[in-house]
């Protein structure tokens, strides 16, 4: 959707500009557009600008004050704003005396210079020359993006020394026009160009070629400038009405992008647009029909579900509502939308898909490693360690599921006992002993932890431990 182009000035009295005056540009503008400031305002300044401003030197009454409001205005712009200034006078001296440049604080300082330079009260006013230079200023490199503004300070009068006062005929100026239109079609904002003709009082005045300007341009907003207080405060209508201008420009580019790609959710039961706090269009009613499609969806429970839910695409049709700003920019009436592909996501399963997905991984872990603990069956490793003090190392080898250790195997241990080992697999264990001793507690050998496997009872023990019975130190075995 398209947001028409607001005119930047309005024709007021002159005690309510005065008024208007005392506001900066700013209050001014959120005045009348309270949510819509609020919500894009400053993300609006960002959109980049490009400024032509045409000072008529011929002006003494009007002219040092105008250069005055200029350098005012130039002071406050950002730096991604671009600016051209021309001067209008005699067919020799009407040329850009800032060549169209983007704003930075040195070129600020420059823009001042040049206009404390100008030489105001002089005889002569090309007018054709001048708008050549808008056109010309217009289709510089580098702002084809920038939302363009122009305003031309002057009399409007036709004046050149030698000629006398003079307007062309309308051929002179169709070459114009078809350039103008040419240009205007290469600007991305083309649509937003606003032309301001700020006419200055002449009592004086021989002739008028502002129609002339608006055969070329196709339109000019005028406004009339009788004196310095009155061009104050249209200097501060200026920058509220770019101010706006902004706005509109932001507002427009973000219908293009949110209109196109429209997404509902479902927010307590209830079917919103994704991301409504930040759309233009916040409000989106369905006809009955498209609502029995979505609640179809949305409403639909499933206990489980393996992955994130998807995204469904479906046409709908209803009403886009822009109720917090359509009081406001008075283009937003409610937007009929018909057989608008929307994407829609589906509703969360009752156990959300990470979680049925973790409990999913636990069960086959589970079921896994129970199926470890019994294929294969697990086997005694390598030797059973028996020592005691004055007598070597006497090293059993172990093999098999199961072995039993006695005073016959090894001469040193006490009479009746008999240790039996047994190779296992446990769950949570995993590869582990059971031992029983017989007629004789085992003791743990670890400062860390105290542990004892008593007679006649089957106790699980770590692989390769050491343990302790009568004297007589055991190391474990391993277990494959």
């Amino acid at each position: 959707m398209k947001i028409k182009n607001y005119a930047l000035f309005f024709s007021v009295l002159f005690l309510f500009a005065l008024s208007s005056f005392a506001q900066t540009p700013e209050e001014m503008v959120k005045n009348d557009w309270p949510n819509t400031v609020e919500t894009f305002g400053k993300n609006s300044k960002t959109v980049p600008s490009h400024y032509i401003f045409v000072i008529d030197v011929t002006e003494q009454i009007f002219g040092p004050e105008i250069s005055k409001q200029i350098r005012s205005f130039v002071d406050a712009l950002p730096e991604n704003d671009n600016i051209t200034i021309i001067q209008l006078g005699p067919t020799d001296e009407t040329f850009e005396i800032v060549p169209t440049c983007k704003v930075t604080p040195k070129i600020k300082v420059d823009i001042f210079e040049k206009l404390k330079l100008i030489e105001f009260g002089k005889s002569g006013s090309d007018g054709l020359k001048m708008t050549d230079c808008v056109i010309k200023a217009l289709n510089a490199p580098g702002v084809s993006k920038s939302i363009p503004f122009v305003f031309i300070f002057s009399d409007f009068e036709f004046y050149l020394p030698g000629d006398g006062y003079f307007i062309p005929s309308t051929s002179e100026w169709g070459p114009l026009k078809a350039k103008f239109e040419q240009t205007k079609r290469s600007l991305s904002r083309g649509e937003n160009l606003i032309i301001n003709g700020l006419r200055l009082s002449n009592p004086n005045q021989r002739n008028n070629y502002f129609d002339k300007l608006k055969f070329v341009f196709g339109s000019i907003s005028p406004t009339t400038v009788s004196g310095s207080n009155l061009l104050k405060a249209q200097f501060n209508n200026i920058q509220a009405g770019i101010y706006r201008e902004r706005l509109i420009n932001y507002v427009s580019e973000q219908l293009k992008e949110q209109n196109d790609n429209i997404q509902l959710e479902n927010n307590n039961v209830q079917i919103v647009l994704k991301g409504s706090d930040t759309l233009v269009y916040h409000k989106l009613i369905l006809d009955k029909e498209s609502q029995d499609k979505v609640n179809e969806i949305l409403n639909s429970e499933v206990l489980y579900a393996f992955f994130p839910p998807t995204a469904i695409e479906l046409e709908v049709s209803g009403i886009l509502v822009a109720e917090k700003y359509k009081n406001e920019l008075l283009e937003l009436a409610d937007l009929q939308i018909n057989n608008q592909t929307i994407t829609l996501m589906q509703p969360e399963a009752l156990i959300p898909w990470w979680l049925t997905d973790l409990i999913l991984a636990i069960l086959l872990f589970s079921l896994l490693r129970f199926i470890w603990t019994i294929f294969p069956p697990a086997r005694l490793k390598g030797s059973i360690m028996f020592y005691t003090s004055g007598q070597s190392t006497v090293p059993k080898s172990c093999e098999g599921s199961k072995k039993t250790f006695s005073k016959n195997e090894v001469n040193f241990l006490k009479d009746g006992f008999t240790l039996e080992i047994r190779a296992t697999k446990k769950f949570f264990k995993g590869k582990c002993l059971i031992i029983i001793p017989i007629n004789g507690d085992l003791l743990l050998m670890s400062r860390k932890q105290k542990k004892t496997a008593p007679r006649g009872k089957k106790t699980v023990v770590n692989r390769m431990t050491k343990w302790t019975v009568d004297g007589v130190e055991v190391t474990m075995p391993s277990v494959k």
